[in-house]
């Protein structure tokens, strides 16, 4: 069997339709008080974000494993930003002071037919097959939770209509 990847395997893209304006999917996306109630896959919790959202800025999310209480830290680079449709940056694991490679990611916020905002991930590249997957489950969990939180907010008002309020 072939160790070689192709470009298409190196690469991952992870879309998502959200019953929601595009300005009120975006600014969630990038409030950080709200990203601790959603952000990172299933059997983790994040506890700290930052985000320099411009171009050179720094961006990191730190994640607390429910089982163990087993702490990971993700790092990266802001490469462009243009104000809800496109953030695109670099994204690494951190362990104990070393950074792994890095991937680039690319988010798009585009309007969806009949109202609502495709979301779509690019993600790219990855060493193998095996890599790209765990971060399709990762991502596909993260926008799970994202969208239940837009929806639900633990019974109050969705955060999606009181950010749509408060413009």
């Amino acid at each position: 069997m072939s160790n070689f990847m192709s470009f298409a395997d190196r690469e991952l893209v992870v879309t998502r339709k959200l019953e929601y304006a595009r300005e009120c999917v975006y600014k969630a996306w990038i409030d950080l008080r709200l990203a601790l109630k959603w952000w990172g896959s299933d059997g983790y919790v994040a506890t700290h974000t930052h985000i320099d959202l411009r171009p050179g800025g720094s961006w990191s999310g730190r994640f607390r494993r429910m089982s163990d209480g087993t702490e990971h830290r993700s790092v990266g680079i802001i490469h462009d930003v243009i104000p809800y449709t496109r953030i695109i940056y670099t994204f690494s694991w951190e362990e104990c002071g070393n950074r792994g490679p890095d991937t680039l990611v690319t988010l798009s916020f585009t309007e969806a037919a009949h109202f609502g905002t495709k979301l779509a991930i690019h993600q790219r590249p990855f060493r193998t097959r095996e890599e790209r997957e765990d971060y399709r489950e990762a991502w596909e969990q993260t926008l799970d939770r994202f969208a239940f939180f837009l929806a639900e907010d633990q019974g109050r008002p969705s955060t999606a209509q009181a950010l749509l309020a408060a413009e």
